[in-house]
């Protein structure tokens, strides 16, 4: 079996030094297809880091989080003024009761309908009294009467139309209710993901614009770890999905483990000395409330190739 050798390492998230091909002599794969590969504890590039920014322009007018302090996805973490903003809301959900009462309503169409009932049964009569004694009632008054039974015929079509139009007023009221709300929420900052505040850049009483970065905030429950590998002696092929174990020796010399799998293997071969990056991703655990595995700490992945 042909030895494998490890010529690189990764040491913190975003930063790396290799090692010069064949300066140390690294350990060899062992006869069960493992290969132990010196790497870096990296925060996870997608979602590891956020400057979580202002969405309004205002005064924050709160902050309820201190660094250090571990949270929770949605958790509020800080108010910017929204006065305004529930003033809008107030008036606009007012709108939205009274229009959305108007399109629920029957009244319109149950008058209309009583009016066309009355106004046809006084056309009726009038060609009752003409069909018992011709000329009781004059052709003008017949078709007076015969115009106003027409026109309650209308106001019935009419005061169904307006309920679709008040229909679609109590919808446009109500979305713009819905809209106002979305202002209020905007002035509320809140966690991107789980994860442990490392910074609070902005104070209360401080005025913010729309993208203003308020605070720092990393995640913890789940990081990377990257190290280089030599192309001279790894087939990149050789890494690709392959389940992991990552070895970190912590304070006091205990060591622990964590489970993981390898997410990439850099496609392209490094200029000089052939080595490649090899990142895998674990999920972290915690003890006595606090996290074991911890950005820029070296570790050791163990890859199993076959």
């Amino acid at each position: 079996m042909r030895t494998l050798v490890l010529v690189a390492i990764s040491l913190s998230a975003g930063t790396a030094w290799s090692l010069a091909l064949g300066a140390t002599a690294q350990p060899a794969a062992s006869s069960d297809g493992v290969i132990n590969l010196p790497c870096g504890v990296q925060l996870n590039e997608i979602d590891g880091e956020a400057l979580v920014p202002a969405e309004e322009a205002g005064k924050l007018t709160q902050i309820g989080v201190r660094s250090g302090q571990q949270v929770k996805a949605g958790d509020l973490l800080a108010n910017i003024d929204d006065t305004q903003a529930r003033k809008q809301k107030d008036a606009a959900e007012s709108e939205y009761r009274a229009a959305d009462e108007k399109a629920s309503s029957t009244v319109d169409v149950e008058a209309a309908t009583k009016a066309e009932r009355v106004a046809a049964l006084a056309y009726q009569s009038y060609l009752d009294s003409n069909a018992k004694v011709s000329g009781t009632v004059t052709k003008n008054d017949v078709e007076q009467k015969k115009f106003e039974w027409q026109k309650m015929q209308l106001a019935i079509e009419q005061a169904r139309h307006q309920k679709v139009v008040d229909g679609f007023t109590a919808n446009a009221k109500k979305a713009e209710s819905e809209l106002a709300q979305n202002g209020i929420e905007r002035r509320e900052i809140r966690a991107p993901f789980d994860g442990v505040i490392q910074e609070i850049r902005q104070h209360k009483g401080e005025w913010v614009k729309p993208g203003d970065p308020v605070l720092r905030m990393i995640r913890l429950d789940r990081l990377s770890v990257q190290g280089r590998a030599n192309g001279t002696l790894y087939n990149p092929a050789e890494f690709a999905d392959r389940l992991v174990t990552v070895q970190v020796t912590l304070a006091g010399g205990r060591k622990v483990e964590f489970p993981g799998k390898i997410v990439f293997v850099e496609s392209a071969l490094g200029v000089g000395d052939s080595s490649f990056w090899v990142r895998a991703e674990v999920e972290n655990r915690k003890e006595n409330g606090q996290w074991v595995l911890l950005p820029n700490m070296e570790a050791n992945m163990v890859v199993k190739v076959k």
